[in-house]
């Protein structure tokens, strides 16, 4: 019960990446960020590299003197490098509340635009679930279909939708869990009535 009104509080986003661009879509306030997901580091000696600019402003530096890094750019993967993934996600998230005096936390529709062909795997909806919570959102639902409408995106209704082959899955698993726990509990009932009369 806890979880379903917890949906139904959560502030909703809606993300779509693309190796080169993310966007994403406040549900309820329709602010949108939309820039390339790169990072410009410099090399600070000792202090290793440091991010010097996130998102659009990293296109505008100087590359010669600094290292532009795009941490979604990979020929087979969605996530190239998340340690800068969660950075670039971070800034997009600071942008989305920027002007917002109470911060509600997120429930983030994430949904791969490309480097999705035959499905994703799970180990990609993992590493992308784990990626998105560690970058600030409450909650994540890795969404694959046809691109959403933020309008008319009712979050619980999808996570219900998305999710329901796993919980038929799980029923199933408790349904034949039952039946052999049943099986096995009329064969100790008949071993035991065996020894009973045998003795």
């Amino acid at each position: 019960m806890q979880y379903w009104i917890r949906r139904r509080l959560l502030a909703v986003v809606y993300v779509q990446i693309w190796p080169h661009r993310l966007r994403a879509i406040h549900c309820s306030t329709g602010k949108v960020f939309d820039e390339m997901p790169l990072i410009a580091l410099r090399d600070d000696g000792k202090k290793g590299k440091v991010i010097v600019a996130l998102g659009d402003s990293a296109h505008t530096q100087d590359a010669e003197a600094l290292d532009i890094v795009n941490p979604f750019s990979h020929p087979r993967t969605i996530i190239a490098e998340p340690y800068g993934a969660e950075k670039v996600i971070r800034h997009c998230f600071n942008t989305l509340r920027k002007y917002r005096l109470f911060v509600s936390p997120y429930a983030v529709v994430v949904h791969p635009m490309e480097k999705n062909e035959g499905g994703l795997t799970e180990v990609e909806k993992a590493a992308l679930d784990e990626l998105f919570v560690k970058s600030g959102a409450r909650e994540t639902l890795i969404y694959e279909g046809d691109e959403l409408s933020p309008d008319t995106l009712h979050y619980p209704s999808l996570f219900k939708e998305v999710n329901k082959d796993k919980a038929s899955d799980v029923a199933q698993g408790r349904k034949v869990a039952g039946t052999l726990a049943a099986l096995l509990g009329l064969y100790a009932v008949a071993l035991v009535a065996f020894f009973w009369v045998a003795g």
